[in-house]
């Protein structure tokens, strides 16, 4: 599905009716997001212009369509500077549509260096929401990462997951506590710990697992 149709069948609009519109932010820490479609506009002082078209397709390609297998959702969890951002870049290079903040962040930031989320925090959660919703609309194969937390939390999630019909891969990390204190400590401005993260990931994953369940067709039964 191209992004014009994700757009339109996510604004249940037609065509014609499609807004001009952009998502912005600026360094004074006022962000505004709406939905495309909008021509590339480059920075002009202290603003960003984003072409949201541009930052969603980045996340989707053909490799990570399920083709008619069963689609997999692919968590790895673990406690800070476990190396979770490492392995799921080595494991999934490709074949997967990647949920994670500060993926989108990095790409908004275009070079510069800002914290973390700060005046991008609105586009960041405009892209990160319509990547995340249509990666399930679509039946891909996701990829995401988690510290260990709730776990009442994260068996609604599973649950939610599994009840499209994904099959969940966990990966669980380890890491002795002085290695991972070392790495922490090393971490270079384009590595942005999951404990910031996370946040927007959950938010994002349980929108688009209640959006794709309510696109799902009922059966008779259910609908008694």
């Amino acid at each position: 599905m191209s992004f014009k149709s994700r757009v339109l069948s996510l604004l249940g609009r037609a065509p014609r009716s499609l807004p001009k519109a952009d998502a912005s932010a600026s360094g004074d820490g006022v962000a505004s997001a709406e939905q495309p479609a909008h021509q590339h506009a480059e920075p002009a002082g202290d603003s960003m212009t984003f072409n949201i078209e541009q930052e969603v397709e980045r996340f989707f390609d053909d490799s990570s369509l399920a083709h008619g297998t069963q689609p997999v959702f692919k968590v790895f969890m673990g406690a800070g500077a476990t190396g979770k951002t490492t392995l799921r870049r080595a494991q999934c290079p490709d074949g997967y549509v990647v949920v994670d903040a500060a993926e989108v962040f990095l790409n908004l930031s275009r070079g510069g260096v800002y914290d973390f989320p700060s005046f991008l925090a609105e586009p960041m959660n405009v892209v990160g929401g319509i990547v995340t919703r249509y990666a399930f609309l679509e039946r891909r194969h996701i990829a995401t990462e988690f510290l260990t937390g709730s776990e009442d939390a994260i068996k609604g999630l599973f649950d939610a997951v599994t009840s499209l019909g994904y099959r969940i891969d966990v990966q669980m990390l380890t890491c002795d506590p002085e290695e991972a204190e070392r790495r922490n400590q090393a971490r270079g401005v384009d590595c942005i710990s999951a404990y910031y993260a996370q946040e927007h990931h959950w938010a994002w994953l349980v929108a688009a697992t209640q959006a794709a369940a309510q696109a799902m067709p009922q059966s008779p039964h259910a609908q008694m």
